[in-house]
């Protein structure tokens, strides 16, 4: 249950990011990535990942 509500978190501010970088509010973007980038270093320091989570980390590097 934690793991599915993280990664929605994580998929909510990439698909964030995505708008501010589309919007060109360069600020709001740069924060954002640095938000995000911070959770997905967590989430790759993590032993046990899932399918989900290899998903969520190919969406990232796109």
């Amino acid at each position: 249950m934690f793991t599915s509500t993280r990664d929605e978190k994580i998929t909510q501010l990439l698909n964030e990011w995505y708008i501010e970088i589309r919007s060109r509010r360069l600020k709001e973007a740069q924060a954002l990535k640095e938000h995000i980038d911070i959770q997905i270093n967590r989430l790759k320091e993590e032993t046990n990942e899932s399918a989900q989570d290899q998903n969520l980390l190919l969406y990232y590097s796109l």
